[in-house]
């Protein structure tokens, strides 16, 4: 086994035992154009003043400690990748709260009623289940997406104390 397959197999294996990645597929489909989406994290959150579950699936790696140090400010919404990516923030309960979109300079985000998405999504034991899957054909830039995740959920780091 060479150097590279080695370093792979070895971060694989971390990032399993991490307890941060443990399934993740999916398909983006954005002005005609597919991304594969196979990285995921799911992570408590903010959204306004509600604690949430957000799930981030992405065609690249995600970088966890950047992830983790705009959660120790109290939210995420500093985080951007800027790579094809899916952002599900669900309630407590597991409803589809909001989506968010990224993909070749299309950014797309959507809220409240989502009656066009197909949502299975549970959050029990510390892991994050679910599939959801959303068609916008009507939309301009038109996009669809179906993802299906089974991640541990990543608990907020605890706010820095202020002197």
């Amino acid at each position: 086994m060479n150097l590279s397959k080695r370093a792979v197999l070895l971060a694989s294996i971390a990032l399993l035992a991490s307890g941060q990645l443990l399934h993740a597929q999916g398909t983006l489909r954005v002005v005609g154009k597919d991304y594969k989406l196979e990285h995921v994290v799911a992570y408590e959150t903010k959204f306004f003043d509600d604690n949430v579950n957000a799930v981030l699936l992405c065609a690249k790696p995600i970088p966890i400690d950047k992830l983790k140090a705009e959660l120790q400010k109290g939210s995420d919404t500093g985080f951007f990748l800027f790579e094809p990516e899916v952002k599900l923030t669900f309630d407590q309960s597991g409803k589809l709260l909001s989506v968010f979109i990224w993909a070749d300079n299309n950014s797309i985000s959507t809220g409240g009623t989502m009656d066009e998405a197909k949502v299975e999504a549970d959050f029990k034991d510390g892991k994050a289940h679910g599939k959801v899957a959303m068609n916008s054909e009507k939309d301009d830039p038109k996009y669809r997406f179906d993802v299906v995740f089974d991640v541990a959920v990543m608990k907020s780091p605890a706010a820095p104390r202020k002197p």
